[in-house]
């Protein structure tokens, strides 16, 4: 019977040879020389590598985010937010398609989905530069040509397809607009007939209200004055008072003369808007259109000033993205010192690691001998008491044993 107490083979990992001393410290004293020759081996094999290995060369390109006003506070924000949706924008589909026919003229042949990779293992790395308005693109390649020309390719198709967008946009918003505003003025002029028409009609009315009311002044005078001259004969004759008749019907004729032509006018006028009217293409109620007339002049003025700022940003509207020169001379993308400490630090771990499996197979090797061992006093105790020997006595040689063990 074996006299171990795990019930499995279990090894640990580094169990300690001295209970007084920490398991760690214990294997680096043990262990020293051979971390020191991984340290050595690690370091000659980055120095190595950083000679004759492929180095990665890096190259950075700019693209500037314009603003669409003054250095004011919102306009920056908006341009720091604006640089952020251009830069998710530069990872899509389309923007590396174009990148990828770019770089085949160039000679790079370069597939839409090489470039998803590059971007997802971080050889092409699209960011913004914190607190600004700054894109920027860095490419590593262990050709330092190759990285820049991808890098300015990555920058100016970028500037283009976004600016071309925009210009799009642009002339698509202002097409919008203009087809409101003209939709604004027709209704408005629509608003604005009507308006006219129904103080044409009112005007109308009131003169020929007046024109009624002289007419009927004038044939009562007239009543009056024959009544007069039946009841004072001699009132025909009186040459003055035939003259102050005759001055007050001539002036009472014009009077009615005058409305009648007032009259005239307000009906010509008011068939010229009549007829503007019926060419204007309008669905609205005339009455409805008339209330609204002022809503469409507040929305035409509003319309009409979206469309004149849109005007005075169309610079920067159709050119969001100006590429900020060419891309930067490629460097190696990893510094030396970091590139030794890697290398240290890698053949360390690697001599650290054999040091383990060495330290694991002995003591697997040592577990295996002493369970030879216990198998032999069983059988030993087997054969004694076969012979006759007591129990107790082989009990008390069996925890000898253990005890010794």
């Amino acid at each position: 019977m074996s006299s171990s107490t795990y019930p499995y083979d279990y090894i640990p990992l580094m169990p300690p040879t001295n209970q007084g001393r920490d398991p760690y410290v214990e294997f680096i004293t043990r262990w020293w020389w051979l971390l020191l020759i991984g340290a050595i081996l690690g370091g000659l094999a980055a120095m190595a590598y950083l000679r004759y290995g492929p180095v990665p060369y890096q190259s950075t390109a700019y693209i500037q985010v314009q603003q669409t006003g003054a250095t004011l506070t919102s306009d920056v924000n908006q341009s720091q937010q604006a640089a952020e949706n251009f830069a998710a924008e530069l990872s899509s589909p389309y923007v590396l398609e174009q990148v990828s026919k770019d770089l085949g003229v160039k000679g790079i042949a370069m597939s839409q989905a090489r470039l998803q990779v590059a971007l997802q293992s971080g050889k092409v790395d699209v960011s913004t530069v914190r607190n600004s308005n700054f894109v920027r693109v860095v490419v590593k390649d262990p050709d330092p040509n190759r990285a820049r020309t991808i890098a300015n390719s990555f920058s100016a198709v970028a500037v283009r397809v976004v600016n071309e967008r925009a210009r799009e946009n642009l002339d698509s918003r202002m097409q919008e607009l203009q087809d409101q505003i003209n939709f604004t003025r027709d209704k408005l002029l629509n608003a604005q007939l009507q308006r006219k028409q129904q103080d044409l009609q009112q005007q109308i009315a009131d003169a020929q209200s007046r024109l009624l009311q002289l007419q009927m002044s004038y044939q009562e005078e007239l009543q009056r004055q024959r009544e007069a001259d039946r009841g004072n004969p001699s009132a025909g004759t009186d040459t003055t008072l035939q003259q102050l008749r005759q001055q007050w019907q001539h002036t009472l004729i014009q009077q009615i003369t005058s409305i009648q032509k007032n009259i005239d006018d307000l009906n010509t006028q008011l068939r010229d808007v009549q007829v503007q009217i019926q060419k204007l293409p309008s669905n609205t109620d005339p009455t409805v259109s008339t209330a609204l007339a002022d809503a469409y002049s507040q929305q035409l003025q509003s319309l009409t000033n979206q469309y004149a700022q849109l005007q005075l940003d169309a610079h920067n509207a159709v050119s969001p993205l100006v590429q900020y020169g060419d891309a930067s001379t490629p460097i190696v993308a990893t510094s030396k010192k970091k590139m030794l400490l890697l290398g240290l630090a890698g053949g360390v771990l690697l001599m650290a690691g054999l040091a383990f499996l060495i330290d694991s197979i002995r003591r697997r090797r040592k577990r295996q001998h002493g369970d030879e061992d216990d198998v032999d006093v069983d059988k030993l105790i087997q054969a004694l008491e076969r012979a006759g020997v007591p129990r107790e006595a082989l009990n008390g040689s069996a925890a000898v044993k253990a005890e010794e063990r």
